[in-house]
């Protein structure tokens, strides 16, 4: 072991260290040609994947104008996610008491109904959702599978979630099924969120629901 190593002096306050982040994302992103609701999320996608290149990827619809948007999504009694890994990364403290978080990976129900549909395991804990229209959020951080799914069941009437969070990541299905939810969307009554091509992920997908849930008075 090398004891003559050199180690340079580093940020060891955590609140100056997130200060500093967000202040260099806000120096390196334009933040006028997003939505103001928008933009914080942004913000938090940058800061988890250290890249604010993310934002050109960064696709949505047109809610994401409405000056009441977030305050909207306030009154969610559900999030839906495809994976416990995004579930574990949401920090639970800021959501409101009464949103549940749910993952059905788990499900007991959710391996057989993956065999009886030939499907993934992902995919079938999609049909376990179950919510009345626009009380959901659905968060897609891992399978494509499970994306396809949701458009499924969303065009077929059996669920309209509040809002869809598409992030998930691979090299077969991600970029394809983001692809269908963005050019499809017109014909759905739902607002969404994706980021386009392969990149995601569960801890983006964390990210942007700590953004959205996030207190008024941080970034």
């Amino acid at each position: 072991m090398n004891h003559s190593a050199i180690i340079p002096p580093y940020c060891r306050n955590p609140d100056e260290i997130y200060r500093e982040s967000f202040q260099t994302i806000d120096a390196l992103i334009d933040s006028s040609v997003f939505p103001k609701n928008l933009y914080r999320v942004i913000q938090r996608l940058a800061h988890a994947v250290g890249r604010v290149e993310i934002a050109d990827s960064v696709y949505y619809s047109n809610g994401w104008h409405d000056d009441d948007f977030i305050d909207r999504l306030q009154q969610a009694k559900f999030i839906f996610t495809d994976s416990e890994m995004t579930r574990a990364g949401m920090i639970t403290k800021n959501l409101p008491v009464n949103l549940q978080v749910k993952c059905t990976l788990n499900h007991p129900d959710c391996a057989s109904l993956a065999l009886q549909h030939n499907t993934t395991r992902s995919a079938a804990a999609v049909d376990l959702w179950q919510a009345t229209p626009n009380t959901a959020i659905a968060v897609i951080g891992n399978a494509p599978t499970a994306l396809f799914r949701l458009l499924e069941n969303i065009q077929a009437g059996k669920i309209l979630p509040l809002l869809i969070i598409a992030f998930p990541v691979g090299f077969i299905g991600a970029a394809e099924s983001k692809n269908c939810l963005i050019e499809q969307s017109d014909k759905w009554d739902v607002e969404w969120l994706a980021i386009k091509g392969r990149e995601g992920g569960s801890a983006l997908a964390a990210a942007a629901i700590n953004a959205l849930f996030a207190p008024v008075s941080s970034k």
